[in-house]
């Protein structure tokens, strides 16, 4: 017997993620999402009409819980280095996680196909917005090194959160993550301002 239609969509959207997450688009039958979430499927199919739209509204939903924490997180320290190394000590929690699952976005990215646009459409949307994010703290940042706009700072910024998501996935030590941190803030930020930082 599957859950009633009552069911909460949160819980539900949250309950699809981490079965996307852990096995991967093409390695989850919708017949394995029904068995972890208890809805049958004539419900799924209802509620996201296909598949693939059920993986649109996981993108979408973790997706937006993504953009909503990076934007709580800026928020919570000044502009420039700090902003930096708050993103990067974030990213470097994934190495604690017992899976082993690095990000589901940038997972998906490592999975999509060229017959899946809608999926590449949805994910270069929040990884813009959060480069986005990443650019606006960057541009009221004190320290970048001369030559250095906020424009590459912040996909060079992204690109170092996506590789620290990617070692999540294999057996990295900490110190590995850490050295990858001080090299990034070294990169773009004048010695004084990665001082301030050691």
């Amino acid at each position: 017997m599957g859950r009633p239609p009552s069911y909460d969509q949160d819980v539900l959207l949250q309950e699809i993620i981490e079965c996307l997450w852990e096995r991967g688009y093409a390695a989850t039958p919708v017949s394995t999402l029904v068995q972890e979430t208890g809805v049958n499927a004539p419900s799924l199919y209802a509620r996201f009409g296909s598949k693939k739209g059920i993986m649109l509204a996981a993108l979408d939903a973790y997706g937006q819980k993504t953009v909503e924490g990076i934007e709580t997180l800026l928020a919570s320290v000044p502009p420039g280095a700090a902003q930096v190394r708050a993103v990067l000590d974030h990213a470097l929690e994934s190495f604690d996680d017992p899976r082993r699952r690095g990000c589901f976005l940038v997972n998906s990215i490592m999975s999509i196909s060229e017959d899946m646009p809608e999926f590449t459409e949805a994910v270069e949307g929040y990884m813009e917005r959060i480069r986005g994010l990443l650019r606006d703290g960057l541009a009221a940042a004190p320290g970048l090194r001369p030559g250095v706009t906020p424009e590459e700072a912040a996909l060079f910024v992204q690109m170092q959160v996506w590789a620290i998501k990617l070692m999540a996935r294999m057996h990295p030590s900490r110190e590995m993550g850490e050295a990858l941190v001080r090299r990034t803030l070294a990169s773009l930020f004048d010695e004084a301002t990665v001082a301030a930082f050691s």
